[in-house]
């Protein structure tokens, strides 16, 4: 069963180290059904929402439609991700934190760099296909900023996405994680 799920075309990117279960192959194919790629990932805890940003994420760069990947998540979940999506899907990681940029490699931790990225957005920019921030260093960039960040990536996951949401649904106000994701979106 598992090597017949990894002939199938949703299976595009990957390699042995991941095999996706039926609900995420489905979620992953629901998904790449748009075009852009829009999708909201929600599911119980455990259930592999990470795996399957990932998978979507994958297929995007295989399909040569992304090329470069910026996650915003938690602080609590950084290297989570930067684990997960090294180790699992191959590509390099770069995570900034603190100043300082930490690069995984196959689930690894291969170096870590201070670097400024408080005042030019170009420091994030470097050899990794992803590029992990947390999101509360994200809602504190200005709006030019974030407009400079952003037009270097094709592609945003933007983990624990119920913290952009609005506070006032009849006068559209939302929290300052929102306002700064409208920009983008």
């Amino acid at each position: 069963y598992l090597h017949r799920i990894s002939t199938i075309p949703s299976s595009l990117g990957f390699d042995d180290s991941i095999w996706l279960m039926p609900h995420q192959i489905s979620v992953v194919n629901s998904a790449m059904m748009y075009s852009p790629v829009r999708s909201m990932l929600c599911d119980e805890v455990g259930l592999g929402k990470t795996i399957q940003a990932g998978a979507i994420m994958s297929r995007l760069i295989s399909e040569k439609t992304c090329e470069r990947a910026l996650i915003i998540a938690p602080a609590a979940t950084l290297t989570q991700w930067a684990l997960e999506i090294s180790s699992k899907f191959g590509y390099p990681v770069s995570l900034y934190r603190n100043q300082c940029r930490e690069r995984y490699l196959n689930g690894l931790l291969v170096d870590e760099t201070r670097v400024n990225t408080g005042n030019d957005p170009n420091q994030l920019i470097d050899g990794s296909q992803v590029t992990i921030i947390s999101s509360q260093w994200f809602r504190l960039r200005s709006r030019n900023y974030i407009e400079i960040l952003v037009s270097n990536y094709q592609m945003m996951i933007l983990d624990e996405a119920h913290h952009a949401r609005l506070n006032n649904w009849k006068k559209r106000e939302g929290t300052i994680l929102h306002e700064k994701i409208k920009i983008v979106s």
